[in-house]
């Protein structure tokens, strides 16, 4: 079936684009490069990583700290005229190292406003 918006579909799993049943949430990723450590290399993590997880750890990967000084100026800038700001970053640090010594186990998850995965259950 064709799930509407979107018109995505997700077989064999239920759901597509902006759901929240599992072909709307889940999805396969992979990091691939020079960077990543040769013991790394064909390494599979099956657990759960949150979107908002990547930019701390392309972060980690670049030597660089997660925090957006630029925006964070800006937001003082933007208050004093009274305009809205920009909303702070929300990633973690160090995911990288707990995903190749497989001590990641993230077990809250909040997938939408509708929908928390608490493992092993999708409330």
């Amino acid at each position: 079936p064709i799930y509407v918006p979107g018109s995505a579909n997700n077989f064999p799993l239920k759901g597509g684009k902006y759901s929240d049943w599992e072909g709307g949430i889940r999805t396969n990723a992979f990091i691939a490069g020079g960077f990543v450590p040769k013991e790394n290399r064909g390494m599979v993590y099956e657990g759960m990583i949150s979107i908002a997880d990547w930019y701390g750890m392309f972060a980690e990967f670049a030597g660089i700290e997660k925090d957006d000084t630029i925006a964070e100026a800006a937001n003082v800038w933007l208050k004093e005229k009274n305009l809205p700001t920009l909303h702070p970053v929300d990633s973690v640090t160090g995911l990288w190292s707990k995903i190749t010594s497989n001590k990641a186990n993230r077990q809250i998850l909040h997938a939408s406003e509708k929908a928390l995965i608490v493992l092993p259950h999708k409330l």
